[in-house]
């Protein structure tokens, strides 16, 4: 990968660039869509589920709704993921060509792709695809493990009804959602700085933190004074220099479930590949 420049970079020394941070008004696209998947799953169950009664006319209803739904999850869940993938690309794209402009002193830098980038989008687009794809389908199941109890005479949960149930099922679907698109959102533009950067010649970060937030994972005073295998202490490493060849064993800013943090890139004009 080169960078096209508009003239002779005047800046010479190390310069910190900008975050590029996940979108966050991607996010809420991409959360609108899950939301609206889930809420399709929702209503196709809940008008299938008013019209029967007996316990065998729900299992019949819903396995019918349920298998119209798995049936066709592959190729929504595919266009859902490159819509998304394309967004959050062109975002970190456009983001990351601005602050090389200010870090060089030139009007503008133009980034030109390589077949590194169109791995990356594959990599991401087959993950999130992977993702919506599991989710449908734990909902699926979730709802079918419902229904068939009930119809098996099994008791529900807490003397709950079948109706009571499976909306406790989409309320906590309808969190799961918001979760993956900010997860999802994330890693992406993470993935996608990393292989810019380091193709352009940006080897290093800054690890930052949401600062003294008490959700930052290892701060003493906080939620989470104690990381773990999956989020490991982030808070201890705010301030310190990462290479992006080298990622910690939960990853790198923005990777780990939830992780709000993100990469300061340590720009030297020096190294920056230019045509």
């Amino acid at each position: 990968m080169a960078v096209i420049s508009s003239g002779k970079p005047t800046k010479k020394k190390p310069t910190l660039g900008k975050a590029v941070r996940p979108s966050k008004q991607i996010e809420r696209k991409f959360a609108g869509i899950m939301l609206e998947l889930s809420a399709r799953l929702e209503k196709e169950i809940d008008n299938r589920s008013a019209n029967f009664n007996t316990p065998r006319e729900a299992f019949k209803a819903l396995r019918d709704t349920l298998k119209f739904y798995d049936d066709n999850l592959n190729r929504i869940s595919n266009q859902i993921a490159i819509d998304l993938t394309n967004e959050v690309d062109g975002n970190e794209k456009a983001r990351l060509q601005d602050m090389l402009a200010r870090a060089m002193g030139v009007e503008t830098a133009y980034i030109f792709d390589t077949p590194e980038i169109a791995d990356a989008l594959l990599i991401a687009q087959t993950e999130a695809a992977n993702l919506i794809t599991g989710f449908a389908h734990e909902y699926i199941d979730d709802i079918s493990k419902v229904v068939l109890d009930n119809f098996k005479q099994l008791p529900l949960p807490e003397g709950k009804s079948l109706t009571d149930c499976i909306q406790d099922i989409h309320e906590m679907k309808r969190y799961r959602a918001r979760l993956i698109a900010r997860d999802q959102t994330s890693k992406m533009t993470t993935a996608l700085n990393m292989t810019r950067q380091t193709a352009v010649g940006i080897d290093e970060y800054i690890w930052r933190t949401a600062g003294q937030d008490n959700r930052v994972v290892g701060n003493p005073g906080g939620l989470y004074p104690k990381g773990n295998a999956i989020h490991m202490n982030h808070y201890d490493r705010n301030g310190k220099t990462f290479r992006w060849d080298t990622p910690p064993p939960d990853g790198h800013p923005g990777y780990a479930i939830n992780c709000r943090c993100v990469s300061i890139p340590v720009i030297d004009p020096m190294k920056i590949i230019l045509s």
